[in-house]
């Protein structure tokens, strides 16, 4: 239950405190006084979006704190899930902050939540129903909707979607893998070519930096053989040579060297240098041995290297990308050639599973078949109470069929479901959208949450100006159903007419004035002696009368 309401700097509202009560609450006031406010702040304390716009000129930011007294076992459990602590006296604080940049922070009993958990709790709070829940009866695809929260078939649903999910993959996955069969042996053939022609060449990683290395060897082999031959002479070929003036240094050295330590140290760094330049005497002399330069060997490299540059043209810029364009190339050729197994394989779990989506298809579809009959009942006999008694309900539960006049599976079950009306006896049962008047609308609305709140366990109502288009009798009545569910449920209710303000238990009228320029909006509640004012004021406009005032008298007097 809604007990404690404030707000700050929502639209014309700058500061606002209201208390609630249990029973029957309703609000009244002039239209554009600032109702529809009152229920926005409501709404976004619970976790419902909220524009930046919301905030009052000239503010930083807006603030909604709302105060629950709830003992219920749902609640609470999900408090504790969500890790916030339940006070003693079974009170819960909902604070929400909107800020001029659009950031948004939430607190339930001073913990800070995330907007998702907020709305979760939120709906377990307050179930709020305004004028476009009217608009949203007319369209059909929201009657399953319905049907299935009056039916309780959300598990069953969720059970249904997940088969649904499954079925739908392994189809996808049979319909990435299954082509025609011409164009999987074209394909095949393809790809036969291009592991083949990849395969018989043998290329391997570095093999081209490799050919270009032999080839620029080969190019200047003439050149590279005179030059390597001429430093290898004057390293060890002449009678004169490198070596040999070093070795006699090193022996003219090595007769000294145990006089100085300085000369020990330069000795034995001729005498390194010796070993070193033998060393590369002898690997000088080996390279120039080991080069055959033939033309034929630049041929076969060329030839190699174009064989490489092809290959670059077709499967990549590389021979890795070369090479991983074959890797790829098997797997395909793998996949495909191993396509038919996988067919056969996948195409046995989808029939296994359909077998399983179709029982949970036809479970849900008997239970709105079944659910549908108790709904049209019980929403005829409140329609009957609401001066509807010839109003006719029908809920069709109709298969989906394709073009094939097959059964089709869709992500809500197998089912297209349709409230019908007939207003008058011996008139064929139609939609909704062809018959209903704003009024009939209204009131066949009113009778659907009046049925589900029977069935749901939240204990506050909030009704935001639901009696369009109705007036007189059918508005007392609303109001007599409203009262009715009163008792057991809060009910707040945002009105307009006088015949649902009078019976209710809390009488409550939203103000508006301007001050210096700005304008402010309040609520006050009604005493006894006020009411009867706001009542005459909502029946007879501008000038009240004392008629007025003693018709708003009775009027109050007799439904208390």
């Amino acid at each position: 239950m809604l007990t404690s309401l404030h707000i700050e700097n929502i639209a014309v509202i700058e500061t606002l405190d209201v208390t609630f009560y249990e029973g029957f609450n309703v609000i009244t006031g002039e239209t554009g006084a600032g109702k529809s406010i009152i229920i926005d702040s409501i709404e976004m304390v619970l976790g419902e979006r909220a524009s930046k716009d919301l905030i009052r000129n000239g503010a930083k930011n807006a603030f909604v704190g709302a105060i629950f007294f709830e003992n219920s076992d749902l609640v609470n459990s999900m408090l504790t899930t969500k890790g916030i602590s339940i006070e003693q006296d079974g009170n819960i604080l909902i604070q929400r902050e909107l800020f001029i940049d659009g950031r948004s922070t939430s607190k339930i009993n001073g913990r800070q939540v995330t907007l998702s958990i907020l709305k979760e709790i939120g709906r377990l709070l307050v179930n709020i129903h305004g004028q476009h829940d009217n608009q949203a009866l007319l369209y059909s695809e929201n009657h399953i909707i319905y049907l299935d929260s009056f039916a309780n078939n959300q598990e069953l649903i969720n059970k249904y979607r997940e088969k649904y999910q499954i079925v739908n993959k392994i189809k996808q996955e049979i319909s990435n893998i299954s082509i025609s069969n011409e164009e999987k042996e074209r394909l095949l053939e393809t790809l036969r070519y291009q592991v083949k022609e990849i395969e018989k060449t043998s290329i391997y990683p570095n093999e081209e930096q490799e050919l270009l290395e032999q080839k620029n060897i080969l190019v200047n082999s003439e050149k590279i053989i005179s030059n390597s031959s001429y430093s290898y002479q004057l390293l060890n070929g002449n009678d004169k040579n490198a070596c040999d003036l070093i070795s006699d240094s090193v022996n003219a050295l090595g007769s000294i060297s145990n006089f100085s330590k300085e000369l020990e140290e330069i000795y034995n760094k001729l005498l390194t240098l010796k070993y070193e330049l033998n060393d590369i005497a002898i690997e000088l002399n080996s390279f120039n041995q080991s080069i055959d330069y033939s033309f034929s060997d630049l041929e076969n490299i060329e030839a190699r290297l174009d064989l490489i540059y092809r290959l670059k043209r077709k499967y990549g810029n590389s021979i890795n990308e070369i090479l991983d364009f074959y890797d790829d190339a098997c797997k395909k050729l793998q996949s495909i050639e191993a396509s038919d197994t996988e067919i056969k394989k996948l195409e046995g779990d989808l029939g296994r599973e359909l077998v399983q989506l179709n029982n949970l298809a036809n479970k849900l579809s008997n239970c709105r078949i079944e659910s549908s009959k108790r709904l049209v009942k019980l929403i005829e006999q409140e329609l009957e109470y609401l001066d509807m008694p010839k109003v006719k309900i029908s809920v069709s539960v109709d298969p989906i069929l394709s073009k094939d006049n097959e059964l089709s599976y869709k992500i809500n079950g197998i089912d297209i479901v349709e409230f019908l009306i007939s207003t008058n006896i011996g008139e064929k049962l139609k939609p909704l959208s062809k018959i209903a008047s704003g009024g009939e609308l209204s009131r066949i609305m009113l009778s659907i949450k009046n049925v589900f709140a029977e069935k749901e366990r939240i204990n506050t109502l909030i009704f935001d100006e639901i009696d369009s288009g109705v007036s007189g009798k059918s508005a007392h009545k609303i109001g007599l159903k409203l009262r009715q569910v009163a008792k057991n449920k809060q009910v707040i209710c945002v009105t307009h007419l006088a015949q649902i303000a009078s019976i209710a238990d809390y009488h409550y009228s939203v103000r508006k004035e301007v001050v210096n320029g700005k304008t402010f909006t309040d609520i006050i509640y009604l005493n006894r002696e006020e009411r009867i004012k706001e009542l005459a004021k909502i029946m007879g406009g501008i000038h009240i009368t004392e008629a007025t005032l003693k018709n708003a008298e009775e009027m109050l007097e007799m439904n208390r």
